[in-house]
């Protein structure tokens, strides 16, 4: 070959031939056949394309004859010849006679398959086929479409050829081939992920191979394997000792090494064909001198042993010889020694296969020895003994009796031989093993082993490793992920880089398991040092090769990461789409091409290839997005540099600098002169990129690049005039790189020094800039260039002598401060030796992270510098920021030298200078309403302010990271704070008037700053205490300084929440006089223009009540003519109500001071500002209010303050809030706000109540006094949270603003808009309102006062047979064994002592006191900051005290409990009828604490939870608390008895909410049941509205509908762990039980209203009861809706073996009854009863208590519920003529009444999640069972 036949002439003819080998191939006989076809082939090959016509219509047939077995060879083989020789593919893939052809589905199978396997031969032939055989674009796209078409083809072995053909294409040397394969192959991503997914698997070897003839089969020539068979070879001596013979038997066996690729496997091939015969190792052996070698078995002989059947002969030869193996005869024997001895037993232990556990035992002890005889000589054990010894460890090593020995097994094999074969042989074999057990224990040992010789000796297996550890990372055992992914990240840990990058890398890991892979190499950082850790463990072979290598002692890993061709990976045409210009839709195709780059950047991992075929490409892609930082669309030059960004950081350090010459400049012009943000960050990202390594070379600077860019740098600022907006950021950025530029000492190049020189000019030049930031950007740049030694002195000389003689005068002071004076003959620098480059880590920490902070903070800012406001720097700047950076606050306020607002250098600053036009023109400080912001406003305050303060003052003032929230301002207000301190003292407010701009400023960019808790408290305590000192010193603010401040404290207060704004609110109020602020600018100037110019609603709304103030207390001139138009024009614009009512309330006082002249108003006004509409409501409201005479100042102050409520956009009346109620609201408003702040804090810290007046709460002893009405609830309303409910209860918002509609006024009708006019009425209409509805309550009934001050508890023992089940009995005190720690023992004692007492106390106060210091310490351990409150105890006691607490938890409670009670009879010292404040706080603290602990509220149980609600609700009705006692206050004010009312309140809620759900309900069943039988017993009616016990019922119920409520909010209700249905309904059975025939001295019988069902009947007082009975059955019945829920209930109740006649049962069959659950056959009962006969009775004295709600409602959220309560009343009752009863009230009220009841749309303000007291609402019965 190949054949040389003559080519076809006149006297040449084939023509016959040929045709007679056609006819041939039709013959019957194979023979026939296969000869023909071996002709033609040879024809096509020594004839070549000649014969093209005549074999071409040939291919089909001889495709057709390969589904024939016996000729498929000979067409194999005559198709191969064909192709390259006569066809090329253009032929193949014709339309006739072709593959084509052969692809109809009407063709066999086996025609099709071997179509397509002879194309794939083809291509994988295309290189050496012959002339014909070259495969193009073309070819390569038809042949991957015909694939991609066949891979749906129904038989397997067609679809399985179509995939092996484009896996070829796909592996093709030629770019282009696999990128026209890659277009078709990426639609089978949807179409047919299953193939898509195998295709992105990588190739094996033989497909590599074939596809690239190229490639040799093995890297290695083959004499490669002879030579290492002969190292490995042992050698020197021939003898086993002195009877020393030739060593007989064949060579050794070898190992076969196989990496041929980057991505290949690391193989080891065993041969153990070479090994001696059993004769010739016994014939060795028996020359050795071996003990006991031919004694009998019996006798522990050696070889009889051996060949024995009994295992324990055979286990005592293995043992001695593996005795002999670690004797000196054996380290001196023949090498082959180990090959003898372990072929002989594995020739007798069935190839060490020995299922008795001894024996394996034995023979690892025998491997074991001969490791450490190898060990001992110092040479390499063989290979076969290895794979002998793996494959029996490994089998071994997840039995627990051999686990140990099996691991000690493979760690002694790596000592011996090299541990990439022996790990490799390990995975190898446990692949082979189903069992997960083998798989875990080899991951925990190769852990192991890790730690034990280190990862780099993994060597060339470490692929193999990770590749085996990722694959048990997607398996399903838990066990094995943890181990595998604990491996990797040990991996990961001492390799780093490498690890991370063949992770990536490979494909073949699904999204599932890489998420976890990459968590655990985020958890497992890479430590560089790890690699150089002396390990404990060797391997002998790995040394020898460390030692062969220049002497290195630890070992090299050396991988070939596999990298992608990035520009290769992309979709045709990418790059000729980036560049479209044409067209509407042009931008859309630039942005998918730039997409399409990411993309390919995202998937390449990090890894391009820089290689050379691939750079060329690359250099390419960049000069394509270097056009597109340019593109006219600017949402598209972030991406081009984000694309910049992922490429540079993708590819070597080395090509890093070839393209950053590319795109540098283009980046830094972009970065300096884009006028998006977003822009200049991207490009700076990417600069960043550009200088930075790649992970996998460890990250760092790139010294390499650092030249390209300084080039790129000058040429971009040549001829600039040095404005650009982020040049500061790039001078910046080039500071921090420094480091890395090469000095000017080690330039000898000419073109390095023009470089050099250029860069000294470029800097200079920057220092002229007339942009401050850009000045001290280029002088921190400039000092580092001299501390390095980047430029010369003499450069730096010649550059500032090219500049003007006063740019030389502002610079030269500059470059004398660094050390550089050009003045003299000879220029020097002084350069100190700490700053070189060998302690880089001296440099400042402001550039050292700078890229770090401008990533985080999204901040560009220049390096701290004092610059005088004259702009020029002063000296010494930096040195003193340093210096000064590390000075603690704390040290400074202790230095009595140290003044923060006086300067050192004696610069000062002249104020008037400062705030004149031209210097506020210059100083670009925003107006309001801009906020001022960002690092280049604050640094612009900083250089104006830094040269009159001390350089400490600055660095505190501002901090290196900027002022990004307030709370980093707050170490700065407590430096001015002490500032103002000593100017006050030392008589120097002078110098603090002097400098209130600056101050000004600074405040107020740090108020407008992101809020935190913090930093607003420093800020408002500074602002009070600057107030504070400017009216001491009668010092009025110009209107320039107000402007800075005063208009962002209105926005901040008028959005404020909770008691900030309070805070702010009291802030404002110190404005209220002219000694800081005049009032007529105050209202004229500041509070107009916020009004004009502020977009949030409620600021407006309080900006214009501050209006008010100032029109009321100065008249016209407080809001002056604009402000008068201004305010009727926003009338007439806005849209919100309350705030149109707030200008209307200021447009009334201004009309008022008009002398009631409502037509001048208007006529001011104009028509351009106040519309037909707003002069309809302004007319409206004067003729409502026009002729009433002016509120008091005092009044309309108290109301200015107070929030107008938002309506409802639909029509409605309100009910004017009284002036005393206004009063109250306000100071219940300031509590709620407080606590509601507070809420969030509860759950983790309770400290004992505070019941005196914050420090910015008002005494508002007065308001109250007058405000307060005879309430027998008390005013017990606030809201709370539950550590358990914030997923359940809504999160309302509280509601602290009350209308002011008018009672003395005409309420008939209502504006346009919906809205009713609002005034205030005096305190003696309220007054008036209150008489008349309690005349209608005492019409129906006599009141019965309790004369007593102090409600006593009474005993729960009333009852004999309850006394089980309700009666709380104090528990005896714990044995002392119980209690380990002293303390808690103690104070029980203490407290015991104190409970003893006599009350009241009288001269025992002490015993108070002791008692009281202990309940504290309780608290203390209870509350996360009880080390705070409890100083004298250390934690570790705290936590041992909460300990002892939990263990005693029922006592604890119960004894706190008592002190609750104790509390309230012990009295005082000045009165004995007093309340102990401290120990109730202290008591009702500690009770929170362990309430709002889930776990400690889980362990409370029912009879302990039943007297601390009976406790609480004891003294919620304790009358000294009511706050309204015209005899005595006992000591109290009101707003402390508030706050107790609230407090104790809270408590009694959370002590239902904190337990058990069960057993919260439990208690309040026996509670109820307990306050029942003490009204039958006493004889009281249950009418009694005033009676203890009704009034307690009452409570009962709301907190039992509470806990309802709470329970139905979870997403199972009644069904979680903390419900026990078959004991709550147990205890409601007992509790129902005592209510048959329980009958009072009275007598009384009646019917319940059908609460159980229509025959029950028993004590119509028993009603609460029962009604909260029936409650639980039915919200039971509801949450357990569905057949088999319902079932559930019914199987309980039946499991409880209840009588027939059980009331549960009764009550259970009448609530399904109504519920329609179930309808039961041969039921005795009716179970329907019509809420009309179980409510027929008509209470008139309830009516008359619903009615008297509403008029008392203190709050609009009290006044909804009472409406609601009073709607379903007459829903119940229809008959009831309502008007009736309303007939003494006034007409207003009256229509208002009526008015609400028939409004089908009532107005429902947002609520708190439970802001309706448990003593809101109606004071009568309880509502009627069933009533909602």
């Amino acid at each position: 070959k190949p054949y040389k036949l003559c080519q076809p002439s006149a006297s040449v003819d084939y023509n016959l031939v040929i045709q007679n080998l056609k006819q041939c191939l039709d013959h019957t006989h194979f023979a026939v056949k296969s000869k023909s076809m071996t002709a033609l082939g040879m024809l096509a090959e020594g004839v070549g394309e000649r014969l093209f016509h005549h074999l071409k219509p040939l291919l089909f047939t001889i495709l057709e004859l390969s589904r024939d077995k016996k000729v498929m060879n000979s067409s194999h083989i005559c198709l191969d010849s064909f192709f390259g020789n006569v066809i090329g593919f253009e032929n193949l893939l014709g339309a006739e006679d072709s593959i084509n052809s052969a692809m109809d589905k009407k063709s066999h199978p086996l025609v099709r398959k071997g179509a397509l396997e002879f194309l794939r031969r083809c291509i994988e032939r295309s290189e050496t086929a012959g002339p014909c055989g070259s495969i193009n674009v073309s070819a390569a796209q038809s042949i991957a479409k015909l694939s991609c078409i066949q891979l749906n083809d129904q038989d397997a072995g067609v679809r399985k050829e179509a995939c092996d053909v484009l896996k070829v294409l796909l592996n093709y040397d030629d770019t282009r081939i696999r990128g026209a394969t890659e277009q078709h192959t990426h639609s089978l991503e949807k179409t047919n992920p299953r193939v898509y997914k195998t295709l992105l698997q990588p190739a094996d070897d033989a497909t590599i191979d074939a596809a690239s003839p190229s490639r040799k089969k093995s890297s290695l020539p083959k004499a490669t394997n002879a030579k290492r068979a002969v190292k490995n070879s042992p050698g020197g001596r021939q003898g086993a000792g002195r009877n020393s013979k030739p060593p007989v038997g064949k060579p050794k066996s070898t190992i076969s090494l196989k990496q041929n690729n980057p991505s290949a496997e690391f193989v080891v091939e065993v041969n153990d064909g070479n090994l001696p015969s059993v004769e010739e190792s016994e014939e060795f052996l028996s020359e050795l001198g071996i003990p006991n070698w031919n004694v009998a078995e019996d006798e522990g002989g050696i070889l009889s042993g051996l060949k024995s059947t009994n295992w324990k002969f055979r286990k005592v030869a293995i043992d001695g010889l593996a005795t002999f193996s670690r004797t000196d005869e054996a380290t001196t024997a023949d090498p082959s020694y180990t090959s003898h001895v372990l072929l002989l037993v594995k020739t007798y232990t069935k190839n060490f296969k020995e299922s008795n556990f001894n024996l394996a035992k034995a023979i690892m002890e025998i491997f074991i020895s001969v490791c450490d005889l190898c060990l001992s000589a110092k040479r390499p054990i063989e290979i076969w003994i290895c794979n002998s010894a793996v494959t029996l460890a490994v089998g071994k090593i997840a039995d627990k009796k051999l686990a140990a020995i099996a691991s000690k097994l493979l760690t002694s094999l790596c000592e011996v031989q090299a541990p990439e074969i022996i790990v490799t042989l390990s995975i190898k074999e446990v692949n082979s093993i189903k069992s997960p057990l083998p798989h875990a224990g080899l991951l925990t040992w190769s852990k192991v082993f890790c730690e034990d010789f280190g990862a780099v000796t993994l060597g060339k297996s470490i692929s193999n490793v990770l590749k085996w550890a990722l694959t048990e990372c997607g398996g399903t055992n838990a066990n094995i992920r943890k181990a595998a992914l604990s491996l990797i990240g040990d991996l990961h840990t001492q390799l780093g880089p490498v690890i991370k990058a063949l992770v990536m890398t490979d494909g073949s890991i699904e999204a599932s398991t890489k998420t976890q892979v990459e968590s655990t190499l985020d958890s497992s950082p890479f430590d560089s040092a790890a690699a150089k850790v002396d390990r404990q463990m060797k391997s002998i072979v790995v040394e020898e090769a460390s030692n062969g290598n220049s002497g290195e002692s630890a070992p090299s890993l050396v991988i070939d990461i596999p990298k992608t061709d990035l520009v290769a990976s992309l979709p045709p045409k990418c790059l000729t789409r980036m560049a479209t210009k044409e067209g509407k839709t042009a931008w859309k195709i630039r942005k998918e091409a730039l997409d399409e780059v990411e993309s390919a950047c995202v998937q390449c991992g990090g890894l391009a290839s820089t290689a050379p075929n691939c750079m060329k490409s690359l250099i390419e892609l960049c000069r394509a997005l270097k056009e597109r930082l340019g593109d006219l669309q600017s949402n598209l030059k972030p991406l081009a540099a984000r694309n910049i960004a992922h490429i540079l950081a993708s590819v070597e350090s080395s090509s890093q600098g070839k393209l950053g010459k590319i795109v540098c400049g283009p980046l830094i012009n972009a970065a300096m002169n884009d006028n998006k943000k977003l822009m200049r960050d991207a490009a700076m990202d990417a600069l960043e990129k550009s200088t930075t390594k790649p992970d996998i070379e460890g990250g760092g600077v790139n010294p390499s690049a650092m030249e390209s860019y300084m080039s790129a740098l000058v040429a971009e600022l040549a001829d600039s005039e040095f404005k650009a907006a982020g040049l500061p950021g790039v001078l910046e950025f080039t500071a921090s790189k420094t480091e890395y530029f090469p000095t000017f000492n080690s330039v000898s190049s000419t073109k390095g020094k023009i470089l050099e020189t250029n860069f000294a000019a470029m800097a200079v030049g920057c220092l002229t800039s007339s942009k401050a930031d850009t000045r001290s950007a280029a002088e921190g740049l400039m000092k580092e260039c001299v501390n390095f030694r980047i430029v010369s002195p003499q450069s730096i000389e010649k550059a500032v002598i090219k500049l003007k003689q006063a740019e030389q005068r502002n610079i030269r002071p500059i470059l004398k401060s660094l050390g550089i004076d050009g003045s003299q003959k000879g220029v020097t620098v002084k350069v100190n030796d700490d700053s070189r480059r060998s302690t880089p880590a001296r440099r400042s920490s402001a550039v050292r992270t700078r890229g770090k902070d401008r990533k985080s903070s999204g901040i560009t800012g220049a390096r701290p510098r004092a610059i005088a406001s004259g702009g020029r720097e002063s000296h010494g700047g930096f040195r003193q920021d340093e210096d000064s950076s590390s000075v603690p606050l704390n040290d400074l306020i202790n230095d009595p030298s140290f003044l923060p607002l006086i300067s050192n250098n004696g610069l000062t600053s002249t104020k008037a200078q400062r705030l004149s036009v031209s210097s506020r023109k210059r100083d670009h400080w925003p107006e309001y309403p801009e906020e001022p912001s960002g690092n280049d406003m604050l640094n612009t305050l900083k250089k104006i302010w830094s040269p009159i303060l001390p350089s400490q003052s600055v660095s505190i003032l501002f901090p290196s990271g900027s002022i990004v929230r307030q709370e980093d301002a707050s170490t700065g207000c407590e430096l001015l704070s002490h500032a103002l301190t000593l100017l006050q003292a030392n008589g120097e407010e002078n110098i603090l008037i002097d400098q209130l701009d600056l101050v000004n400023k600074w405040v107020a960019f740090a108020i407008c700053s992101r809020e935190s808790t913090v930093g607003m408290q420093s800020l408002i305590s500074f602002l009070l205490k600057l107030f504070s000192i400017m009216r001491h010193i009668k010092y009025q603010m110009t209107d320039t300084e107000s402007a800075m401040i005063l208009p962002y404290l209105l926005e901040k207060a008028g959005a404020a929440k909770g008691r900030f704004r309070e805070m702010l609110h009291s802030l404002l109020s110190t404005l209220a006089s002219d000694e800081i602020y005049p009032s007529t600018k105050y209202g004229s100037v500041t509070c107009t223009s916020v009004i004009e110019r502020s977009n949030t609603a409620k600021t407006r709304a309080l900006a214009t009540r501050e209006c008010h103030r100032c029109v009321e207390k100065c008249g016209l001139s407080g809001i002056g003519k604009k402000g008068v138009q201004l305010v009727a024009k926003c009338l007439s614009e806005e849209t919100i109500s309350e705030n149109r009512v707030a200008f209307l309330d200021l447009i009334e006082i201004i009309i008022r001071k008009m002398n009631g002249d409502l037509q001048k108003y208007i006529k001011i006004c104009g028509t351009s500002n106040l519309s037909g509409k707003g002069r309809e409501m302004v007319e409206e409201r004067w003729s409502k209010h026009g002729s009433l005479p002016p509120p008091p100042p005092e009044a309309s102050r108290r109301s200015s303050s107070t929030p107008v409520l938002r309506a409802s956009k639909g029509s409605r009346q309100s009910l004017s809030a009284l002036d005393g109620i206004n009063a109250s609201d306000r100071s219940v408003s300031r509590s709620r706000q407080a606590q509601s702040d507070s809420a969030s804090n509860m759950r983790n810290e309770l400290p004992s109540l505070n019941l005196k007046i914050g420090k910015y709460e008002k005494n508002s002893d007065a308001a109250v006094k007058n405000g307060l009405h005879d309430d027998n609830e008390g005013p017990f309303k606030f809201s709370f949270n539950t550590p358990d409910s914030s997923s359940v209860l809504l999160q309302r918002k509280h509601v602290s603003d009350v209308f002011d509609a008018s009672l003395a006024g005409d309420m008939s009708n209502t504006s346009q808009d919906g809205m009713v006019s609002k005034r205030e009425v005096t305190s003696g209409a309220a007054a008036s309102l209150r008489e008349r509805l309690r005349q209608i309550r005492d019409k129906h009934r006599s009141v019965t006062e309790d004369g007593g001050t102090n409600i006593p508890c009474p005993p729960l023992n009333n009852d004999p047979s309850l006394r089980d089940e309700t009666t709380v009995k104090r528990s005896p005190p714990p044995p002392p064994s119980a209690i380990k720690n002293n303390v808690f023992d103690s104070i029980m004692k203490d407290v015991d002592n104190l409970l003893a007492q006599p009350t009241p106390l009288g001269d025992n106060e002490n015993f108070s006191s002791i008692a009281l210091s202990g309940l504290r310490r309780i608290h203390g351990s209870l509350s996360l900051n009880g080390a705070a409150q409890n100083a004298d105890m250390e934690p570790v006691v705290l936590r041992e005290l909460r300990s002892i607490v939990k263990e005693n938890l029922p006592l604890c409670v119960e004894r706190l409990a008592s002190v609750l009670d104790f509390g309230f009879r012990c009295g005082t010292a000045s009165s004995p009828d007093g309340l102990s404040i401290p120990l109730l706080s202290v008591a009702i603290a500690a009770l929170m604490a362990i309430f709002l602990d889930s776990v400690l509220s889980a362990l409370i149980p029912e009879e302990v939870l039943v007297l601390v609600i009976h406790r609480a609700t004891s003294a919620l009705l304790d009358r000294r608390l009511a706050g309204n006692s015209k005899r005595n206050n006992h000591g109290l004010d009101a707003n402390t008895s508030k706050k107790m009312v609230k407090a104790i309140n809270k408590l009694a809620i959370q002590a239902t909410y904190g337990a058990k759900r069960h057993v919260s309900l439990q208690a309040l069943l026996s509670l109820q049941l307990q306050f029942c039988l003490d009204a039958i017993q006493d004889g009281i009616a249950i009418t009694d509205a005033t009676n203890i016990h009704n009034r307690m019922s009452r409570i009962i119920t709301k907190l039992f509908s509470r806990v309802i409520k709470a329970e139905e909010g979870v997403l199972m209700p009644f069904s979680g762990k903390d419900v026990d249905l078959s004991s709550l309904l147990g205890s409601l059975e007992k509790v129902l039980s005592k209510t048959r025939s329980m009958v009072g001295p009275n007598g009384n019988n009646s019917d319940t209203g059908g609460a159980i069902d229509s025959d029950f009947i028993c004590d119509n007082r028993m009603t609460p009861l029962l009604t909260m009975g029936r409650t639980l059955m039915i919200h039971l019945l509801k949450s357990k809706g569905g057949p088999r829920k319902f079932e559930e209930v019914k199987g309980i109740i039946n499991s409880l073996n209840l009588p027939e006649d059980s009331l549960t049962g009764r009550l259970f069959l009448s609530c399904c009854n109504e519920l329609g659950l179930e309808k039961r056959k041969g039921s005795p009962q009716k179970q329907s009863v019509p809420n009309g006969d179980r409510n027929r009775s008509y209470d008139e004295d309830k009516l008359s208590e619903l009615i008297f709600a509403v008029g008392r409602a203190e709050e609009e959220e009290a006044r909804m519920y009472a409406f609601d309560d009073l709607r379903d009343y007459m829903r119940q009752h229809e008959q009831v003529n309502i008007e009736t009863h309303l007939s003494t009230l006034s007409a207003p009220f009256r229509k208002y009444i009526l008015d609400e009841l028939q409004n089908p749309s009532p107005f429902r303000p947002p609520l708190s999640s439970s802001s309706r007291s448990l003593m809101s609402g109606i004071s009568g019965t309880n509502v009627p069972p069933n009533s909602s």
